[in-house]
C-alpha cells in the first residue's frame, strides 16, 4: 500500500499523520460504520508491524452533545482510536487553546494540557507554548460551555457568594477550599467573574497576595462581567494582565507586573518562570 511503501523510503519514521483523516477514505463512505471498520483495520495492522504511531485529525460537527460525538463522520473513528484527543478554544482567553482528552485506553485521562502559539526569538518564529498547569476541565464542558449554566456553575456563584460574603478571602485560600468542595478551578474563576469579584494585591515581596472582594453594591448576579479598568484588554494591546491576575500561568508585560513579579525575567517560551501561586 501507498502508506507502508512512504513510511519504509522514510529513515526511523515513527509517526505517521494523517490530516484530514478524509485524505485516507478514498470512495470509502464517512458515515458508514462497517465501512471505516473495515477501511481502518489493515492501517491499524500496519502501525502495530512497523511500529509507528498514526495520528488522524478531524474537524468538529456543529452542535452539542457529548465530546466522542462530535467528530465527523462515523463514531467508528473514535471507537478504533486508542486515544482521541479534542482542541477547542479557551472561552475566558482567546489566545489560549486546551488539549483535552475524550478517550484513553492506555494512560488515564482525568486532566488535559494547554498552549498557545507566541513568537519566539529575535526573528519572530513562531511557538507552541505549552502550559505548565494541567487543565481539569472536561472536553464535554469545553465543547458546549453552557451546559453547565444551570448546574455546577450555579453552585459555585452560591458557594463563592457565601465565602466572601461580608469579608475580604485570600485568593489561594479561596481555591483551596472550593477544590476540597468539589468545584473546579475553571468554574470558580467563571463564577467569580460572573459575580464581579474585586481582585486587590495586598502587600509586597513574599508577602504580598491577591484578595478577592464582593462588589459594594447592587446584585452581582444580575450584572453582566466586566473587565476591571486597572486590567489591559487582550483585543487591545495583547498584554496578558487579565491572565495574570486569573492565575493562569502567564507572566505578562512589563506594564502589567506587580511589585512581586517587577524584578523577574519574562517568561521562557515554553512554560511561565514561575508559578503564580496567590492570585
Amino acid at each position: 500500500m501507498h502508506v507502508e511503501r512512504a513510511i519504509e523510503k522514510t529513515p526511523d519514521c515513527r509517526l505517521v499523520i494523517i490530516d484530514p483523516n478524509t485524505a485516507y477514505l478514498g470512495r470509502v463512505d464517512s458515515h458508514n460504520n462497517a465501512e471505516i471498520r473495515g477501511m481502518l483495520a489493515p492501517i491499524a495492522k500496519l502501525a502495530a508491524q512497523l511500529r509507528v504511531a498514526v495520528v488522524a485529525v478531524t474537524h468538529l460537527r456543529k452542535g452539542s452533545g457529548p465530546a466522542i460525538y462530535r467528530s465527523m463522520g462515523s463514531l467508528a473513528f473514535a471507537a478504533a482510536a486508542r486515544g482521541v484527543w479534542a482542541v477547542a478554544k479557551d472561552q475566558e482567553n482567546p489566545r489560549r487553546r486546551l488539549f483535552l482528552p475524550v478517550k484513553n485506553n492506555i494512560a488515564t485521562d482525568v486532566t488535559g494540557l494547554s498552549f498557545d502559539i507566541r513568537p519566539h526569538g529575535s526573528g519572530g518564529a513562531l511557538v507552541v507554548a505549552w502550559d505548565r498547569k494541567p487543565v481539569e476541565i472536561t472536553a464535554d464542558d469545553a465543547l458546549d460551555p453552557d451546559s453547565d449554566e444551570s448546574g455546577s456553575l450555579a453552585e459555585a456563584m452560591e458557594w463563592l457568594e457565601s465565602e466572601l460574603s461580608g469579608a475580604s478571602r485570600p485568593a489561594k485560600d479561596t481555591k483551596a477550599k472550593a477544590k476540597k468542595d468539589g468545584i473546579a478551578e475553571r468554574t470558580l474563576m467563571r463564577a467569580k467573574k460572573r459575580l464581579l469579584v474585586k481582585a486587590e494585591h495586598v502587600g509586597f515581596g513574599e508577602g504580598s497576595r491577591w484578595m478577592w472582594t464582593l462588589p459594594d453594591t447592587g446584585n452581582p448576579k444580575d450584572a453582566k462581567p466586566s473587565r476591571p479598568d486597572n486590567l489591559a484588554s487582550f483585543e487591545e494591546d495583547g498584554t496578558l494582565c487579565e491572565k495574570i491576575e486569573e492565575n493562569e500561568g502567564f507572566a505578562g508585560s512589563k506594564e502589567c507586573q506587580t511589585p512581586k513579579d517587577a524584578n523577574q525575567e519574562s517568561m521562557a517560551p515554553y512554560g511561565p518562570a514561575k508559578d503564580w501561586g496567590e492570585l
